[in-house]
């Protein structure tokens, strides 16, 4: 899962479509989601991916506005 997300987060920085950004958005949301229902071991490695989506998170929502 975490190897999918890692592709959704480089196609996310590369798309400059607003399509194509909902829809990754949309997939990296599910994405969030299902980290943060695995289990606890994989917290701190959870953090870091989050991290990382809500910094992208804010960049695209920057651009759009």
């Amino acid at each position: 899962m975490l190897k999918a997300l890692e592709r959704l987060l480089r196609a996310l920085r590369k798309s400059r479509q607003a399509l194509n950004c909902e829809m990754l958005v949309e997939g990296l949301l599910q994405l969030h989601h299902s980290l943060l229902a695995r289990d606890c071991s994989m917290i701190a490695r959870r953090q870091t991916v989050v991290l990382e989506l809500s910094a992208l998170m804010d960049g695209l929502e920057a651009a759009w506005n």
